[in-house]
């Protein structure tokens, strides 16, 4: 705090301005009368700016209610400001986050395998769909779909087979 007063008295803008940054970083609510005290006797801007933005974090400051005015007006300009970067922040954080998914999803997700049984007859059925089953069985199921390709392969004749290799 000394070097504040030295800085303030010799109007050393550069170091005051760096003297009230640190001091902020090291309020505490028992320290904090005294700076209060220091910032009207140096009547610094940027030491009651410092002084606000502590206040408006609420670390050091033991009650709002008994600020001096004018530190009590910078405090709520810096509140707005920190309200403002926190919702910025969240809205950012906001669209990071996956949409929900809806209640549909949970329940395919909680079908018994002898309902899931029953879509796949259901879906067999359907001319339709049966190449996107066999797209899918390909890509989701490699292990299962190679295994019974080459037992497939295999059950065919010679003759069956020669249509494919020439």
């Amino acid at each position: 705090m000394e070097l504040l007063v030295t800085a303030d008295y010799l109007e050393i803008p550069g170091l005051l301005a760096r003297c009230s940054q640190r001091l902020s970083k090291l309020l505490t609510k028992e320290t904090m009368p005294e700076a209060l005290r220091m910032a009207q006797v140096i009547s610094s801007p940027e030491l009651w700016r410092q002084l606000a933005v502590v206040a408006a974090k609420g670390v050091a400051t033991p009650n709002f209610d008994t600020l001096p005015q004018e530190l009590q007006l910078l405090a709520l300009d810096e509140r707005i400001k920190l309200l403002e970067r926190e919702l910025r922040n969240t809205r950012e954080r906001l669209g990071m986050v996956p949409a929900p998914r809806p209640a549909v999803v949970f329940w395919r997700q909680s079908l018994s395998l002898e309902e899931q049984q029953n879509f796949l007859t259901q879906a067999l059925s359907s001319k339709d769909l049966v190449p996107a089953l066999f797209q899918g069985l390909r890509e989701k199921a490699s292990p299962f779909f190679r295994e019974a390709s080459q037992q497939r392969w295999g059950a065919l004749g010679d003759e069956a087979r020669a249509h494919f290799e020439e």
